[in-house]
């Protein structure tokens, strides 16, 4: 207390003179109709920046509240897509009688942890199987494919990047069906490989690579990548084809993760199936 009086009586000069320079800036504002209403105009001024700062400061930390309800958004709008659904035809002719049961639904989640530059790179995600997370689900973001789930806990997993030496995706060229792999090197984050795919195949670089829909993993037709380059080996059977990668996996913040409803009914028939040969003379 006895600094601040001590501060006020050194000063005191200069609040006099502030106070009279208010005193006579309010008469003038009062008495003189021009000067007021340039007052209210730059008052006016001033006040809305003011409030247009405070509210991109307000909107800047809703982002993430918003970010999360538009994956919310985004993922219902994926579940009602015409690629989640399984046709199940009562007849094979009567068309118009097809109904369609929804054979793919999907999770929004956010990429926490993730890696580029290793050979068997993973992405941490924030869902778990408190969410309906499992094991050996596929995970999409809007540019393409991400990888599998590997592990699960209650809150979060663990995905099985494209970017691992361990991946390997069945894809298609574009709308033709061709048997192939695509595989990743362990060298550039910006590119995979496609193998085993026959000379005989009519390829071109530029064309797209989509999946195939012949793994319980994806739907089918989510990018995977372009073709980059082609070549053939002497002697060899197959081209070496490099893909640039349709996902920024240095990018990566929002993915999905796709829930196939039909896998347990497609893989318990397959296993059925390879028991059914096991057993037989």
């Amino acid at each position: 207390m006895r600094n601040l009086i001590i501060f006020i009586q050194r000063y005191y000069v200069f609040f006099v003179f502030l106070l009279f320079f208010a005193f006579s800036v309010f008469i003038l504002i009062s008495n003189n109709r021009y000067q007021r209403s340039a007052f209210i105009n730059s008052a006016n001024n001033i006040s809305g920046e003011l409030f247009t700062l405070v509210s991109g400061i307000r909107d800047y930390f809703h982002l993430k509240d918003e970010n999360e309800a538009l994956l919310a958004e985004n993922a219902m709008l994926k579940n009602r897509m015409r690629d989640s659904y399984y046709v199940d035809t009562i007849s094979a002719v009567q068309v118009d009688d097809s109904i369609y049961k929804q054979q793919y639904q999907y999770i929004d989640a956010q990429v926490i942890n993730n890696s580029v530059d290793k050979k068997y790179n993973y992405i941490t995600l924030n869902r778990g199987s408190r969410h309906g997370v499992r094991k050996d689900q596929g995970v999409i973001c809007d540019s393409g494919v991400v990888g599998v789930v590997v592990e699960v806990s209650d809150h979060f997993c663990t995905v099985m990047s494209l970017l691992n030496r361990n991946t390997k995706i069945s894809p298609k060229i574009d709308t033709s069906i061709y048997f192939g792999t695509v595989m990743w090197n362990g060298e550039s984050f910006k590119r995979a490989q496609l193998t085993t795919v026959n000379q005989f195949v009519p390829v071109n670089v530029g064309q797209k690579v989509y999946t195939s829909g012949y793994t319980e993993y994806y739907p089918e037709n989510i990018p995977i990548g372009t073709i980059e380059s082609i070549h053939l080996e002497p002697g060899n059977n197959f081209y070496d084809i490099e893909l640039s990668l349709a996902t920024d996996f240095t990018q990566l913040r929002s993915v999905y993760i796709v829930q196939n409803l039909m896998k347990d009914e497609i893989l318990g028939l397959e296993e059925d199936t390879r028991k059914e040969d096991e057993n037989a003379p």
